[in-house]
């Protein structure tokens, strides 16, 4: 879709079209662009069939300057491809050698005095004498040829000629080295119009017939559609076609003229640049009939008294007539746009027959190299009106959903229409994915959520199945399978995209302070299997926040789609391949909470370490920093009938002593570690003690050194 700036652009350019438009349709006619009319839905399809069609057609008045005529056209099948080609190359050619004699702009004058008995006595006689500069010339004959031809399917010998020329001039250097390769071929440059052949009906007249078909599944708005793409891929093809054709010709003068270098200097009679040309300009000033013109709706008076007269159409092509509901211009209308952009090219075409040599002279650069440039910058001009039409309809339907709604959908309101929606069709409806970790009539000990990574944090809507009954078996090992119990949530979420724009999600778990429990991550191997990959303790108000890789995997239609053209060994290993990412596609997520399993472990009772704190900060210091077997901490009676509060003292009496254990061995390592500390203290000390010492003996013994005696001859 195209930006502001362009789509501005491009209606300054449409506003300025509209004085010749004017110009060429009746008085009582005031076509707008299709912005500035109101119309309904179904009048965009028919704008872009209609602008289409001219494009069509535009296309083939400008082709038709290049050969490609209506006879040519009636004898192309339209069932084999056809392609359009354009060749050229350039020879060069010694020729001879010349010394030509350069004025210089110095001289100099010689005085002769001629003695007589005369009358008149001496006379003095005065010559000017000029310096010559003798110059060696290289003279080479340079002949470019190209031609324009067509030819179906891949039969090029059978290809017919649509236009060819031949030219030749002198090039002159004052090197002997060939300024030019002897022999160089440009192109083949080649171009399908299979497309554009298959868009013209040619029975009874050649006539256009694009139209978008409606009842397609694929079509989606006027512009995204099947036929409209076909369309405008054809456009960017015929414009680079005609870029390269430009090419060529614009560059005759930097590989001629530009080498051309004479003793005596003299101006080419004709030269052609892609940028300041006659030609280019004269391209310009040809009338672009490739807009998006609609008229307001026509009353029944004035379709009474509209002019029922037949226009000629001086077009290659006729307009197909069809049913339309009124808003884009009529087949009248259209073929007076027609006719003046077929009468400006021939303007045209008339100003560079006067501006630049004939075909019969022997010149490089001649009136059919600057209609070729001419008709081929002229093109480019249709090809962008038709790409920038088309994105211009796009963009008004964009505009009139912003004007409706009242902003720009983004990937927020989207998700933001879509859950309010599910709340009204769904029942029951999808609830965030956002849990209260806690043990029954208890206080939630922490959170887990999955959320957005922006700076919202919305948790995500999810549909939720309380799975009752249910059994988790997660390996921890080779040897260890743990059962898990308790309620299983089985969620299904249906994300949404907004076009390309993706969003990032992310696992956040929460815990409060003095709460501990452990999460654990992994995929869902079986209905009631999971394979961990990664655990954590969440404890004392930690955030963690582990972020979610979501890669699409095709669908089934395009995973079978992919592998039609693989081998059957390649088809298998796909096959294989596509079920163990299915099989690890669906994501699991454990909570584990430690207290409870920590009275478990201990032998007490339930609920027994609720209002234990400290203990129970001992206990996970023990288990989770020292590694302490279960068994130096556990309750050591085994009857029943024991106090709660026997009990904790029992465990509070192991964990004190297992506690003392290790404060005594950090008090021994920590009294160790001292002790080094000390001895290389003293080391230190005495290392620079010895030093000093040293230091002051050197000192001394300079000192009472007698001074050194001087001796004198």
């Amino acid at each position: 879709m195209s930006s502001p700036y362009e789509n501005l652009a491009f209606k300054r350019k449409v506003d300025d079209a509209l004085t010749a438009v004017e110009r060429t349709l009746s008085i009582e006619k005031r076509p707008l662009i299709a912005g500035d009319v109101e119309h309904t839905y179904g009048a965009k399809y028919e704008l872009v069939n209609c602008v289409s069609n001219v494009a069509i057609i535009a296309y083939m008045n400008s082709l038709e300057k290049l050969g490609l005529s209506v006879d040519v056209l009636k004898t192309i099948d339209c069932t084999t491809p056809t392609t359009l080609c354009f060749d050229a190359s350039t020879t060069c050619k010694f020729l001879e050698k010349k010394v030509v004699d350069v004025p210089m702009d110095s001289s100099y004058e010689s005085s002769v005095e001629t003695k007589s008995t005369g009358i008149l006595g001496n006379t003095e006689t005065k010559r000017t004498s000029k310096v010559v500069q003798h110059i060696e010339e290289w003279h080479y004959k340079v002949e470019t040829s190209w031609c324009v031809s067509i030819y179906s399917a891949a039969d090029i010998a059978q290809r017919r000629v649509l236009k060819l020329r031949v030219g030749s001039t002198t090039l002159v250097t004052q090197s002997k080295d060939m300024p030019l390769p002897e022999h160089k071929d440009h192109g083949p440059v080649e171009l399908s119009l299979t497309w554009l052949m298959q868009q013209i009906d040619k029975d009874p007249q050649l006539t256009s017939n694009f139209r978008v078909n409606v009842e397609e599944i694929t079509t989606k708005t006027p512009r995204r559609n099947a036929a409209t793409q076909s369309a405008i891929d054809f456009a960017n093809l015929l414009n680079k076609w005609c870029e390269n054709v430009n090419a060529f010709v614009s560059n005759l003068e930097l590989e001629i003229f530009r080498r051309h270098n004479p003793a005596i200097p003299i101006e080419p009679k004709a030269k052609i640049s892609l940028g300041g040309s006659e030609s280019s300009n004269l391209a310009k000033k040809i009338f672009n009939p490739v807009l998006p013109l609609m008229e307001p709706e026509v009353k029944e008076e004035d379709v009474q008294n509209a002019d029922d007269t037949e226009i000629e159409h001086k077009s290659v092509l006729k307009l197909q007539s069809s049913s339309s509901e009124g808003f884009v211009l009529s087949p009248k209308d259209i073929t007076k746009l027609l006719n003046e952009h077929v009468n400006s090219m021939t303007a045209a075409l008339a100003n560079i027959k006067k501006t630049f040599p004939p075909d019969t002279e022997n010149n490089v650069l001649a009136v059919s190299e600057a209609t070729v440039l001419m008709i081929t910058v002229h093109i480019t001009h249709l090809c962008n009106n038709f790409v920038e039409s088309m994105a211009y309809v796009e963009n008004l339907m964009e505009e009139k959903l912003i004007d409706a709604i009242g902003k720009r959908i983004t990937p927020d309101d989207l998700d933001s229409f879509v859950k309010f929606h599910n709340a009204r069709l769904l029942s029951p409806m999808p609830q965030p994915f956002s849990h209260a970790i806690r043990y029954p009539e208890h206080t939630p000990v922490g959170l887990v959520s999955i959320e957005s990574s922006d700076e919202d944090h919305k948790c995500i809507h999810t549909h939720t199945r309380v799975v009752s009954n249910a059994t988790l078996n997660m390996p921890l090992n080779a040897a260890t399978m743990l059962e898990l119990t308790g309620k299983q949530y089985l969620h299904g979420w249906l994300n949404h995209r907004f076009e390309k724009q993706h969003k990032d999600y992310r696992l956040v778990s929460r815990a409060r302070q003095f709460s501990a429990y452990i999460l654990v991550v992994g995929t869902m191997t079986g209905s009631n299997s999971i394979e961990p990959k990664d655990a954590i303790i969440v404890q004392n108000k930690d955030e963690v926040m582990i972020p979610l890789l979501l890669n699409e995997l095709p669908t089934a239609k395009e995973f079978k789609d992919a592998i039609k053209s693989l081998s059957p060994e390649q088809q298998m290993f796909a096959r294989a391949f596509r079920s163990m990412q299915l099989k690890s596609s669906v994501f699991g997520c454990v909570v584990i909470q430690i207290k409870p399993q920590l009275e478990a472990l201990l032998g007490l009772p339930q609920n027994a370490l609720d209002k234990e704190m400290k203990l129970t900060q001992d206990l996970m210091e023990l288990f989770t920093e020292y590694q302490v077997p279960s068994d130096l901490l556990s309750y050591n009676g085994r009857s029943e009938g024991v106090a709660l509060e026997d009990k904790l003292d029992n465990v509070r009496k192991n964990v004190k002593a297992v506690t003392d254990v290790i404060d005594g061995e950090k008090k021994k390592q920590m009294d160790l570690a001292k002790a080094r500390t000390e001895m290389a203290i003293e080391q230190r000390i005495q290392n620079l003690a010895e030093y000093d010492d040293e230091l002051m003996l050197k000192a001394s013994m300079a000192m009472a050194a007698p001074p050194p005696m001087s001796t004198s001859a």
